[in-house]
């Protein structure tokens, strides 16, 4: 099997789902690897992804509790409610919230697809940011890119307003060196857009 089969299977092992986003990034290079040095404020991004972690760790055991004490499960449930505000604050102040640089992108656990002002090498290593809205979780890793086509040749994919009128490329990327935290939380996010999809269907 050939890199490109692997990269096509590894890609369909994964729900993906269409999804809004802030998409920053910029081409990682020899002078240029660390992540930290992307963002306006790095510890203010390194306390949101403690708080995205830690509200993981709550959300599992929420489940267990419940069953057992209902008043200790809604002093968690009210807890991880003030958790997600700090996160959220944390997110609007590292990150400029601009709806005109909103998107709409494909993501799953192991990678993503956006509109990029310009086109990208295939192999190119880029140091990602993206911000999910109206959620606000952040994702933050290294990513490599798949594929990097004009929007032009791709007409049936809607990912950006970008495309009303032909601009831009649609590039696909796979997470590299993603921490198992970090793909946890999409994998949450994934489940819960899923979850409200189904019930806006069944409404």
């Amino acid at each position: 099997m050939s890199d490109s089969d692997a990269t096509s299977d590894n890609r369909r092992d994964y729900y993906r789902i269409h999804d809004q986003a802030l998409v920053e990034y910029q081409e990682r290079t020899a002078s240029n690897h660390s992540m930290a040095e992307f963002y306006r404020h790095p510890v203010y991004f390194e306390m949101l992804n403690e708080l995205q972690s830690l509200d993981l760790e709550t959300s599992k055991l929420m489940g267990h509790v419940a069953e057992k004490d209902r008043s200790l499960a809604a002093l968690l449930k009210a807890l991880n409610k003030k958790v997600d505000l700090i996160a959220r604050t944390l997110a609007l102040v590292e990150t400029d919230i601009n709806e005109d640089r909103l998107q709409f992108i494909d993501l799953s656990e192991g990678g993503m697809a956006f509109v990029s002002p310009h086109q990208e090498r295939a192999g190119q290593q880029l140091i990602l940011k993206a911000t999910l809205v109206p959620s606000y979780i952040s994702i933050l890793t290294e990513a490599e890119v798949v594929s990097s086509e004009s929007v032009k040749e791709h007409p049936e994919h809607v990912l950006s307003h970008e495309q009303e009128n032909g601009d831009g490329f649609i590039t696909r990327v796979n997470f590299i060196n993603f921490s198992e935290s970090q793909r946890q939380i999409v994998a949450r996010h994934i489940l819960r857009t899923q979850q409200q999809q189904r019930r806006r269907q069944l409404e």
